[in-house]
Formats: C-alpha cells, sequence, structure tokens
C-alpha cells in the first residue's frame, strides 16, 4: 500500500463558449462527456475526486453526484483552469490535510477518452517521486499530470495570465513515455465533437 495519498481536480467550470453549448453534457457513446471523465477517475487507484462546477450548472453537478465525486461550487465562479484548480487546492487543503508527500493529478474535464488504465499508470509512476509526472505520447505531452503536493503553492503565486502548464515545464519532471496512438484529445469546438462521434 502506498504511503502517499492522490488527490484528483477536475476543473469542470468552463462556460464551453468555442462549442455553444455544455460540451460536458454533449452525449458519448450513450453518456455525457463527463460521465466518461469521472467514472474514469472513480474507477482508478486515486484516493478522492473533487470537481470545480460552476454554482448555476445543475446538470453537470448531478452527474457529480451520481458518480459519488466531490462537488466544489466556489463564488464567484472561477475564470479560468488555473482558478478552478487554486480553489480545489484550498479545498483539499482544509478538507483533506494532505501531507507534503502527497500528490495531486489534473486532467481538463472534456476528455472523454480518459481511462483508469491511463490514470494508474501516471499514478504508479508518481509512487515514491517528489518531482511532476508527466505522460508522453509519441512526441506529444499530456494528461493527466501529477503534480507533488510541495508544489500547490506555487500554484498560488502563478502570474495573472500564466497557467499551469509554466509551473509543469518549469520544475523537475518524470516524462512517462506512452504509445503516440494513446494521446488523449480534448473537446473544445464543434468540429473535435464531431471527429468524436466519428
Amino acid at each position: 500500500m502506498s504511503s502517499q495519498a492522490f488527490f484528483a481536480i477536475v476543473p469542470a467550470a468552463g462556460d464551453s463558449r468555442r462549442m455553444g453549448r455544455n460540451k460536458l453534457m454533449l452525449p458519448w457513446q450513450g453518456r455525457p462527456i463527463l460521465h466518461h471523465v469521472l467514472s474514469a477517475w472513480r474507477a482508478s487507484d486515486v484516493d478522492a475526486v473533487l470537481a470545480v462546477v460552476r454554482a448555476d450548472d445543475d446538470p453537470v453537478r448531478s452527474v457529480c453526484q451520481e458518480l459519488g465525486v466531490k462537488v466544489l461550487c466556489p463564488t464567484p465562479r472561477p475564470r479560468d483552469m488555473k482558478e478552478s484548480i487554486q480553489h480545489g487546492l484550498r479545498f483539499l487543503q482544509e478538507d483533506a490535510q494532505p501531507t507534503s508527500g502527497d500528490r495531486f493529478l489534473i486532467a481538463p474535464a472534456d476528455m472523454p477518452r480518459l481511462s483508469s488504465d491511463l490514470i494508474n499508470q501516471v499514478v504508479r509512476a508518481s509512487n515514491g517521486r517528489d518531482e511532476i509526472v508527466l505522460p508522453c505520447f509519441g512526441e506529444h505531452l499530456g494528461h493527466p499530470v501529477s503534480l507533488p503536493w510541495t508544489l500547490a503553492a506555487d500554484v498560488f503565486e502563478l502570474p495573472e495570465h500564466a497557467g499551469i502548464n509554466r509551473i509543469v515545464f518549469e520544475q523537475r519532471k518524470f516524462v512517462l513515455e506512452l504509445p503516440a496512438a494513446e494521446i488523449l484529445t480534448d473537446v473544445d469546438t464543434p468540429e473535435d465533437y464531431r471527429r468524436l462521434c466519428d
């Protein structure tokens, strides 16, 4: 049994501007996209899953509750993914009181092909490490990303227009090499959704 605890933060508070409708609730293989994503997290070896959701997004909150995922609805609503993750980290700090040896994992909420197997590969690669673990699919870096809890404070110190990627690229990391064909794509636009459904 690992002495580390692994916390997943799922930023699900976006407004799907490029899609023009709530992309997380779009159907794929008989279920909303978000259902697939959260099901993968719930079936994985992470210890807890926290979704950061808009307070007025009842459908997304309902899917989270159906799957037993803890929901955080910050007010005012997060402006971007970084702010969602900051809210999630702040909540976990108070609720779970992580230790310096624990880790948090991040992946967008709009990656319906996310699998528990992929998450578990990242968790296993993270076990006992103190650096970021970043999956690489052929030549492309991807998700989910696993960060040591000691970097949580750095997330709050990012400049206004800098994203979490700045931490990922500036800090020490272990790159987990995976087959190029397994790279996950997100669903941002109607074209992305059509490709997913083809």
